[in-house]
C-alpha cells in the first residue's frame, strides 16, 4: 500500500458538512447497493473522459469505496486512487476491506472536502454525489480544480431529485422526494444541483466539457430498491429538523415499501447528470 505522505496535505480542521443520510456500516451496505445499479454508468463516464493506465486519482466523497475499486482497476498498478470521505466509520470499514482485499494502489482517507490542500497533484479527480450535499459548492469546486494537475480531467456526477420516475403516482413517493429535498436544503445542500453542474465546469474554466445524463430504473433490483433505502437513512434528519413526525414516516414508509415490492411498479434512482472537462494545460 502507498504511504499516506506524498498524497495528501489536509488541514488539522475539518470544515462543518453535515450529511443528512445516515452512515456507518448500514449506510456503507446502502452506498453498495446504490453502487449495483450506478457503477456501470460511472465506469462508462470514466472512460469516455479519459481515465486509462497510470493515471494518478482522487476519488473524492468515496463512501464505500465500490468505484474506489473500480477506479484503481481501470489505472492499474501503474496508477494510484486516493479516496477521501468524511465519515470515519464507513473509512474504518473500507481500511479493513482494503486489507482484506489487498489491493495496493488505493488509500483511504478520513477528510473534510474543504479541508484538502492538495495542489496539482491528481489526473483525475471523480466526485460521485458529493457536492449536492455541500453548502458552498463553489468553493468545494474550486478546491477540487485546485488538486488537479494542467490538463487533468474532473468528473462530477450529482442528482436533480425531483427528477425521479415511479409509475403509477404514488402520493407517498412524491413525499419523499419532496421530504429529502427539503431536508437537504435546511442542511445548505442543494438537491437539484445536476443542471448547475456545467455552470460551475465553465466558471471553473474547464475545457472540452461534456455532459450526459444516468437514470438506472426497475421493475425490481437495486434502483429501485435505493428510494426506500434512501428514506430509511434520512428518518433521523428528518425526525431531527421537523419536516415528519414519527406517525408520519411511519405511514409514508409502508407505501413506500408496498410499491417498491410490487412487481408492476417502476421506480427509478433520480436523474444523475455526467459532467466532466479537462483542465487547460500551462
Amino acid at each position: 500500500m502507498y504511504s499516506t505522505c506524498y498524497i495528501l496535505h489536509l488541514n488539522n480542521i475539518l470544515y462543518a458538512m453535515i450529511y443528512v443520510i445516515d452512515g456507518g456500516r448500514e449506510g456503507k451496505a446502502r452506498l453498495n447497493i446504490l453502487g449495483q445499479a450506478m457503477n456501470e454508468y460511472s465506469i462508462n463516464a470514466l472512460l469516455k473522459a479519459g481515465i486509462k493506465t497510470g493515471l494518478k486519482c482522487l476519488d473524492a466523497g468515496c463512501g464505500g469505496g465500490m468505484m474506489t475499486y473500480e477506479m484503481a482497476n481501470l489505472v492499474g498498478a501503474e496508477g494510484y486512487v486516493t479516496a477521501l470521505d468524511f465519515d470515519k466509520d464507513i473509512i474504518a470499514l473500507n481500511l479493513k476491506e482494503l486489507e482484506d482485499l489487498q489491493i495496493h494502489n488505493v488509500n483511504f482517507f478520513q477528510t473534510d472536502i474543504y479541508a484538502l490542500k492538495s495542489n496539482e497533484e491528481f489526473d483525475l479527480i471523480f466526485a460521485r454525489y458529493l457536492l449536492s450535499h455541500l453548502n458552498n459548492v463553489e468553493e468545494a469546486f474550486q478546491i477540487l480544480n485546485k488538486a488537479l494537475r494542467p490538463g487533468g480531467i474532473i468528473l462530477v456526477e450529482d442528482v436533480q431529485f425531483s427528477a425521479h420516475i415511479c409509475t403509477p403516482f404514488s402520493e407517498a413517493f412524491e413525499t419523499y422526494v419532496r421530504w429529502y429535498a427539503e431536508v437537504v436544503a435546511l442542511r445548505g445542500g442543494d438537491a437539484e444541483l445536476g443542471p448547475k453542474l456545467p455552470e460551475l465546469f465553465f466558471s471553473g474554466g474547464l475545457k472540452s466539457i461534456e455532459v450526459e445524463i444516468a437514470q438506472p430504473v426497475g421493475l425490481s433490483g437495486p434502483a429501485k430498491q435505493m428510494s426506500l433505502l434512501t428514506l430509511d437513512k434520512i428518518k433521523s434528519a428528518l425526525l431531527d429538523s421537523k419536516i415528519a413526525d414519527e406517525i408520519e414516516f411511519d405511514k409514508v414508509r409502508l407505501e413506500l415499501e408496498s410499491i417498491t415490492n410490487d412487481e408492476k411498479t417502476l421506480i427509478s434512482i433520480p436523474r444523475t447528470f455526467q459532467v466532466w472537462g479537462r483542465k487547460s494545460k500551462k
